[in-house]
């Protein structure tokens, strides 16, 4: 009776296991790569995929730089999500990329994160490191021989009437850049209004603002995730003197990575990177992530305000 027992306990805790095991899939993430062989300044295409229950886990998307060792980013398309009924259940992007150094290189990494929602573990993945020769073009092996042809003069003649078009031309080119030149110069200093407010008065001031807008809808989500990352562009814009409000999240993210502490760039790349599967993968957080996002961002400015680094 006694084994009988055992055996039954056995099956009741193997049951258990398989059924949670099935009912909590793990994320899964794929890299595939269009081509491993490329001419130098040819482009390939490197697609990558992530698959995960949305609704047991959050997804935190990777960033690839527009630049890296033996390889230059030419285009990248938009994050493509797969829906079952309303839960995101797949995320994919491709990366158009090119390479000017001829060799055998290896494609690197790049970390993904899935935030648990169930507990506080967070599953890190990184796509695969692919292998991708560049060369040349082949040498001819024909070995044909080519006739050597004599040299021949070239006689060049312009009538005197191109050179006075040609003059006429460069002179009209040259007044046409200085009243371009002129008409954008006064255009900045007259439609550009200096603010009252310093940097981060201003960024304080537009966050309050922020506050009090609803943010509910996906409509109004997308709105409001916008806005705050906006809002932190200008601020770094006006409190740096440099033009952040063309750059992607990695590129902040890499400017940013020797004046803040590893702390404060990770909750940075958190709430820059939900904006971005907010606005680009239709991703609805729940309204106290969103708040949550809105305190982060403003003590982030404080910080950045306070350090006299930055």
């Amino acid at each position: 009776m006694k084994q009988h027992g055992k055996y039954l306990f056995f099956l009741i805790g193997f049951a258990a296991c398989f059924f949670s095991y099935c009912y909590a899939q793990p994320p899964v993430i794929k890299t595939v790569v269009d081509r491993n062989t490329i001419l130098v300044g040819e482009q390939f295409k490197v697609t990558i995929s992530a698959t995960f229950p949305s609704k047991d886990y959050q997804l935190h998307w990777l960033t690839v730089p527009d630049s890296m060792q033996h390889f230059e980013v030419i285009d990248r398309s938009i994050i493509d999500s797969t829906y079952d009924g309303n839960k995101i259940t797949d995320i994919t992007q491709t990366f158009t990329l090119t390479s000017f150094d001829s060799g055998q290189w290896q494609l690197p990494s790049f970390l993904i994160n899935f935030n648990s929602l169930t507990d506080d573990k967070t599953i890190n993945l990184f796509t695969d490191s692919m292998r991708i020769d560049v060369s040349y073009l082949p040498p001819d092996s024909t070995n044909e021989l080519k006739d050597i042809k004599p040299i021949r003069e070239v006689h060049v003649s312009r009538p005197l009437w191109q050179w006075i078009a040609f003059g006429i031309i460069i002179l009209l080119v040259i007044i046409a850049l200085a009243w371009l030149y002129q008409y954008y110069k006064n255009k900045e200093t007259t439609s550009a209004p200096v603010s009252k407010y310093s940097p981060y008065e201003e960024a304080m001031m537009e966050l309050e603002a922020l506050k009090k807008q609803p943010f509910e809808t996906a409509e109004e989500l997308k709105i409001f995730y916008s806005k705050l990352t906006d809002i932190f562009k200008n601020y770094l814009t006006r409190k740096r003197n440099n033009n952040y409000n063309d750059k992607t999240t990695g590129n902040i993210l890499m400017q940013l990575n020797t004046t803040l502490t590893k702390e404060t760039l990770s909750e940075l790349a958190s709430v820059l990177r939900c904006g971005d599967v907010v606005k680009f993968a239709k991703y609805l957080p729940p309204r106290e992530e969103t708040e949550s996002c809105l305190i982060t961002m403003k003590k982030i400015i404080e910080t950045i305000d306070k350090n006299k680094a930055s």
